[in-house]
């Protein structure tokens, strides 16, 4: 089994897990590990080695912020869901003009290309962009909800911490 360090925005709705923002953990091993379904409290414990060193540098993922910095190498992808979460991300550090010229951006792309190419992802492309060109303060709810349900579909209650409060820059 490969072992992998994966960072999930919780702040959209996630239809389905991608590694995105990836990467294997790869020592000596090449990340993979054997895991013994007969010794699974060792198998367990030689995956916890293996991982908390990484886990101890993702817990600093505190605010939208620190999400920007962990992902800016991934700036100028083209690609919607990355696109998606540097403008869902912009929007939650408060920088709601390059929010809205990302979702503007991602709105052209969509009529061009139409919203078959990314059926999962169009609905909420029209959602966020309109709510940013509206109301922009209400789409803090919008997202709530989402974080809520994605926290709840993938039973993280335990680890989250509550949302920062939303301060809009225009």
């Amino acid at each position: 089994m490969d072992l992998w360090k994966v960072v999930t925005p919780l702040f959209r709705p996630i239809e389905f897990f991608h590694l995105t923002y990836g990467q294997i953990l790869a020592e000596n091993t090449l990340g993979r590990i054997y895991i013994n379904t007969k010794a699974f409290n060792e198998s367990a414990a030689l995956v916890f080695a293996k991982i908390k060193d990484h886990a101890a540098s993702l817990r600093q993922l505190q605010k939208p912020s620190d999400f920007l910095r962990y992902i800016s190498w991934m700036s100028g992808n083209a690609t919607f869901n990355v696109r998606v979460d540097f403008g869902l991300a912009h929007y939650l550090a408060g920088n709601i003009r390059e929010a809205r010229k990302i979702f503007r951006e991602l709105k052209s792309d969509l009529d061009e290309l139409g919203a078959e190419s990314v059926h999962h992802l169009a609905p909420l492309i029209i959602i966020v962009g309109s709510q940013l060109e509206t109301d922009p303060s209400g789409l803090l709810a919008i997202i709530n909800e989402w974080r809520n349900q994605n926290i709840e579909t993938l039973c993280l209650g335990a680890s989250c911490t509550s949302s920062a409060r939303l301060r809009l820059v225009e």
